[in-house]
């Protein structure tokens, strides 16, 4: 019963609401208050999940962080939790951890990298690291993971050249910039480039300066094989998993403290581990 009263609450189930499905299945009615003790027990699970070893077996990082609110006397605070997610070498989706930090600086982001690699993931066969392109995150990598190659995620990066060009711009010229990241040789990528800043540097050059100042650090992904360029251009594997946390976050507002945020999250990440665990992604086997 334990098991089932979890799994309902982390699938999204209000307290209230386990309540009434468990006095329909089985006459049982326990209080609100009982729930979130029976929740309260996975907190041995949760240190285990933070503690265990990793395998050194990932070949493709992604990083990205979310906000959440603690509530946190006198007022509530917001607090910023780091994510790692790793497909690995026989093309595994894991989620690998996570860490409620006060913020994105390059210090939490070194501190939560170098956990990863004293439990194990020294990155033998770590190939690529994807990012967002957050400064703090782009400032720690070189310091844990200096000699693995880093991508910056398309898709944010488009919305931060978006923001720079007027509404009657956006549609032709974000279009326009899918020759780029569909690009498959770094010459034909280059190209596309020369093209796309001759069309808008005079009536846009802002949005041309945002682009070409990380270019190199985008055609990264152009290193592995053309079956993985949609994959690792972007972290949007990692983004629809962050998409959820705050789906399930969203009805409660605010944590009441580290311990609940930590537990809800752990919650989400074993059912999602649990369901990536049973089939590989396409073409990203070892053979692969």
């Amino acid at each position: 019963m334990d098991r089932f009263i979890q799994a309902l609450f982390f699938a999204g189930v209000s307290t209230r609401a386990v309540r009434e499905v468990l006095e329909i299945l089985w006459g049982y009615a326990p209080s609100a208050s009982t729930v979130s003790e029976v929740v309260a027990r996975v907190d041995a699970e949760v240190r285990a999940f933070h503690q265990r070893p990793l395998p050194d077996d990932i070949r493709y990082l992604f990083l990205d962080g979310l906000t959440v609110t603690l509530k946190v006397l006198p007022t509530a605070k917001k607090r910023l939790v780091l994510v790692a997610y790793g497909i690995t070498t026989e093309g595994r989706r894991v989620l690998l951890d996570y860490h409620q930090a006060a913020s994105e600086s390059s210090g939490e982001w070194e501190r939560f990298l170098q956990r990863l690699r004293d439990r194990g993931l020294t990155g033998q066969h770590l190939q690529l690291i994807i990012t967002d392109g957050g400064k703090g995150v782009r400032a720690a990598l070189p310091l844990v993971y200096g000699d693995v190659p880093h991508q910056l995620c398309w898709v944010h990066k488009l919305r931060n050249v978006a923001q720079r060009l007027k509404k009657s711009q956006e549609a032709a010229c974000l279009g326009q910039l899918q020759e780029l990241y569909r690009a498959k040789p770094r010459t034909a990528l280059r190209q596309a480039w020369k093209e796309w800043k001759a069309r808008l540097e005079g009536e846009a050059p802002e949005a041309v300066a945002c682009l070409a100042e990380d270019l190199e650090a985008l055609s990264t992904f152009l290193t592995g094989p053309p079956e993985h360029h949609v994959l690792i251009r972007t972290t949007n594997y990692l983004e629809r998993l962050i998409r959820e946390l705050r789906r399930r976050i969203r009805p409660m507002g605010a944590f009441a403290d580290r311990s609940s945020c930590d537990r809800l999250f752990y919650g989400v990440v074993r059912r999602v581990n649990r369901n990536w665990s049973r089939k590989t992604l396409p073409g990203l086997t070892h053979k692969g």
